[in-house]
């Protein structure tokens, strides 16, 4: 069996991270649409969803032994900016914009005084509704060489906590002088704490550009009442993570698909769930699948009672949906799929949501993406509905909170870009949401009632 330090490893994840070249936080997209929403529980369609926009940015790099100079991108001190007075239920801000589901209108988070959020990279909203959390930015400028223009760098250098009502800002952990706070950030179950990745450059980047020179990247959990933060060093490749039931400990996948994690955020206690190359009962049962070689397991998320765990398998039959029990020992495994999958947990019971399909089809570029449903405690897998794709992805899969309605973003489905709300009994489509074409990547969410 090779394990993660065999080439294959990096060709592997290369392949199933090919679409989203380009996009920054790359861990927004697999981890998000990976994770389940821990709203509050409300019937039918109640709950606003709303499609969320990952801003697409670039960075020169262009190494220089001159001192930079820092440009805040945000104040985060004095006057907060004017709230919102749109309806809220509608309206969740993520990633660089809000767009409203009723009219698909998109509105850019950084420009002008119509969203509390102005500034801030948005990530998350507490479960309550109430509170937004996100990440404010500065911009390293550095002089450019003899022939050469001028580049520069955007830290994430605070974690704000935003009021949706006031747009009253609390700093709740600040970077160290060589890091980065990136997504995924996530609020806990009963919203006391934030979970973020701190990210350390191997080069000071007040010195010269640190280029993609990682030294660190941990996860830490900040108190939402902005009384501290905590980081974990133990974990120095941090990926994914998730919550576990109960706010007390997290899930953590670890950035060369070596390993999964579980931490205790109260004792900073570490015990590796799942070893590099799956455990033997992971082994054993896709060896019998005839997927001998595993070369990452990704994206863990942990299921709504905590008995079980998944996470994605990327073996030479493709990317199969796994899940554990809570100590790493297999239970069952979805439909193997060429490419990577996006997956998310039903809130309110134990059933995993999946998709199959190609990233990029052949010519002429005609694929058929399908949901899948499938049940550990008996190990069924359940095909929910099938969708047409021209030349794209399923980005993300989100339930409603309350666990009827599964929600599918998809760029180009049936030649537009779409969200599709399935019922998730029958996997009937209760309504198809376009898309702004012009919008380069989107995820979903469910806001707050």
């Amino acid at each position: 069996m090779s394990t993660g330090d065999s080439p294959s490893l990096k060709h592997r994840l290369g392949k199933a991270l090919e679409p989203f070249a380009g996009l920054p936080d790359i861990d927004d997209l697999t981890t998000r649409a990976a994770r389940r929403r821990r709203r509050r529980r409300v019937g039918g369609l109640a709950v606003g969803l709303t499609v969320t926009v990952v801003l697409i940015t670039g960075l020169s790099i262009l190494s220089t032994g001159q001192r930079p100079l820092v440009r805040p991108d945000s104040e985060v001190a004095g006057d907060a900016p004017a709230p919102d007075t749109r309806p809220l239920s509608r309206l969740i801000p993520t990633g660089g914009w809000l767009i409203e589901l009723e009219t698909g209108s998109a509105f850019v988070v950084a420009d002008g005084p119509r969203t509390v959020m102005n500034g801030i990279r948005p990530y998350d909203i507490s479960p309550d509704g109430s509170t937004a959390v996100g990440t404010s930015t500065e911009t390293i400028e550095y002089p450019g060489e003899a022939g050469n223009e001028s580049t520069s760098l955007t830290r994430h250098s605070e974690l704000i906590a935003v009021s949706l009502a006031s747009g009253e800002r609390r700093v709740l952990a600040r970077a160290d002088t060589a890091g980065t706070i990136l997504g995924p950030i996530e609020w806990s179950p009963d919203g006391s704490r934030v979970a973020y990745r701190h990210s350390t450059w191997a080069i000071d980047p007040e010195t010269q550009h640190p280029g993609d020179q990682i030294e660190m990247e941990t996860v830490c959990v900040a108190e939402a009442d902005g009384s501290g933060a905590r980081c974990f060093e133990g974990i120095v490749n941090a990926l994914s993570f998730d919550w576990a039931p109960g706010a007390d400990s997290l899930i953590v996948g670890l950035s060369d698909g070596a390993a999964i994690e579980q931490v205790n955020v109260e004792t900073g206690v570490t015990q590796v769930v799942m070893p590099q190359g799956g455990s033997a009962s992971v082994v054993r049962a896709l060896n019998e699948r005839g997927w001998d070689t595993i070369y990452a397991i990704l994206n863990p998320t942990s299921s709504p009672s905590g008995k079980y765990i998944a996470a994605l398998a990327q073996t030479n039959g493709g990317s199969v949906p796994v899940v554990t029990d809570s100590a790493g020992s297999f239970v069952a495994a979805g439909v193997p799929n060429p490419d990577a999958q996006a997956m998310a947990w039903n809130p309110t019971e134990d059933v995993l949501a999946y998709s199959t399909g190609v990233l990029i089809p052949p010519s002429p570029a005609q694929n058929d993406w399908t949901v899948e449903l499938l049940t550990p405690s008996n190990g069924t897998n359940r095909r929910l509905a099938e969708l047409t794709s021209t030349d794209e992805l399923i980005l993300g899969l989100e339930w409603s909170p309350d666990g009827t309605v599964l929600a599918v973003n998809g760029s180009r489905i049936e030649n537009q870009d779409l969200v599709v709300l399935l019922e998730a009994r029958t996997g009937v489509v209760l309504d198809r949401v376009p898309i702004d074409s012009e919008i380069p990547a989107s995820l979903i969410d469910w806001g707050p009632a």
